[in-house]
């Protein structure tokens, strides 16, 4: 009689349970780097602000900020390199931004004009980047003020019915 085809245990043999698995798991795990971003924030004329990373990765050796979407050097608002020997940051440093030590990117004394889209680019050991966005809402005072007094009626008509009041 010749050789069964079919293993003739139930279940099983153990590689093919173990190839199984590995297989599987290669398949259905999620990446394990998270990409890069920048928490958006808004904020009012004259504050100043900390645009953070977030899921920045630990092994960063350099990391470029740029005002708008886009990696053109004329937009580089300041840049931050790690070595072994020493660290470097620029381009110039006038006061107004700077790069904290978790990479973050600190604006003093806001205006309109810097609102809008920021990239960040985090330079990794074996030359790879990842890339990250973000926004930055910067409210005139007079419409700050706006807003808080809207939030104020807001809080006082939920004491009576809303059809009574008039925003």
């Amino acid at each position: 009689m010749g050789s069964l085809s079919v293993s003739s245990h139930r279940r099983l043999v153990h590689w093919q349970g173990l190839l199984l698995v590995v297989s599987l798991l290669t398949f259905w795990s999620l990446p394990t780097t998270a990409n890069i971003s920048i928490m958006s924030t808004q904020c009012v004329e004259g504050d100043d602000v900390l645009l953070r990373i977030r899921h920045k990765l630990p092994e960063v050796v350099g990391i470029v900020w740029y005002k708008g979407i886009g990696l053109e050097t004329k937009n580089v608002i300041a840049f931050f390199i790690i070595t072994s020997t020493f660290h470097l940051s620029g381009p110039e440093n006038n006061g107004v931004e700077m790069i904290t030590h978790d990479g973050s990117l600190l604006l003093k004394n806001v205006t309109m004009k810097d609102a809008g889209m920021y990239t960040v680019v985090a330079h990794l050991p074996d030359s790879s980047k990842e890339m990250g966005f973000g926004q930055l809402q910067v409210y005139g005072s007079e419409d700050w003020i706006d807003i808080a007094e809207m939030f104020d009626q807001i809080k006082q008509c939920k004491r009576v019915r809303l059809s009574d009041c008039l925003l």
